[in-house]
């Protein structure tokens, strides 16, 4: 082996990896920066309260590693911890509607274009959900 490829193997011994590792990176990067802010957040959440990662662990029943992680920012949160995390530290951490703030109005006889569609109000919005239902009067022929 001569001294360029000594120099080689050490300057460059995985070959490519770099590469992957960036595209690795932006292909995180919009996740990664939520789970930054979020961490930030409950970081000062935490301060306010006097809490330590030990006491947020034990309260969601997680260890302490577990905890060190999400206060990294790099840890992609499942909603399950998510609602571990809003009931231990006491606050929403997302904002999603729930179903319950909308009423039902059901389609007593689906048109072409209600057909398979459920549609909820609110006083501020209308939802309309496709059930996948697209045969549903062929489904409920009898009962018409």
């Amino acid at each position: 082996m001569n001294n360029l490829d000594k120099f080689k193997s050490i300057v460059n011994p995985d070959g490519n990896q770099w590469k992957q590792e960036v595209n690795d990176r932006l292909s995180k990067k919009s996740w990664i920066k939520k789970s930054a802010s979020l961490a930030l957040y409950i970081k000062r959440l935490m301060r306010q309260k006097g809490m330590t990662q030990k006491a947020l662990a034990e309260l969601m029943q997680v260890s302490p590693q577990q905890v060190n992680k999400i206060l990294k920012g790099r840890e992609n949160l499942t909603l399950e911890t998510i609602s571990k995390l809003e009931e231990c530290l006491e606050v929403g951490l997302m904002n999603i509607p729930s179903v319950d703030q909308y009423q039902f109005y059901p389609s007593e006889t689906p048109t072409k274009q209600s057909e398979g569609v459920m549609v909820y109000r609110s006083s501020k919005e209308t939802i309309s959900l496709d059930t996948g239902w697209d045969n549903w009067e062929q489904e409920n022929q009898q009962a018409l």
